[in-house]
């Protein structure tokens, strides 16, 4: 029970090992960090549904794509890559194959167009 209470704090391994020797006073040496994170991954994706959904958002993605036909307030994708067919390329956010999108509308990239002390321009990352 105290692994599913774990499961839906959305943990890390590393903050599962510090609340299981908390709330038990065991030493963290002795704690099979293996054991606890494997049965809070498999309670977060079979009952939580906490599992990857890269492949649900490489298709909202690329249904997405910029074509110059977007109405000016429709959103659109764009990214730095492109495969051969013109498709986005869309990681899995590894190091290797790196999940980098943007969003945005035609009214925003016309907005960033004028001269900058004609408008306020708000950037915010994640």
């Amino acid at each position: 029970m105290f692994y599913r209470e774990i499961a839906e704090l959305h943990l890390r391994p590393m903050q599962i090992r510090h609340v299981v020797g908390r709330n038990f006073g065991t030493p963290l040496h002795d704690l099979s960090e293996k054991v606890a994170q494997n049965y809070v991954n498999h309670y977060s994706r079979t009952y939580l549904e906490n599992h990857d959904r890269v492949d649900d958002l490489r298709n909202w993605i690329h249904a997405r794509d910029f074509t110059g036909n977007e109405a000016k307030d429709q959103p659109f994708t764009f990214a730095w890559n492109m495969d051969s067919g013109g498709k986005l390329i869309v990681g899995d956010g590894s190091d290797q194959r790196s999940f980098v999108v943007g969003t945005t509308t035609k009214g925003l990239v016309m907005q960033v167009l004028q001269p900058p002390d004609s408008f306020i321009q708000h950037m915010d990352a994640t």
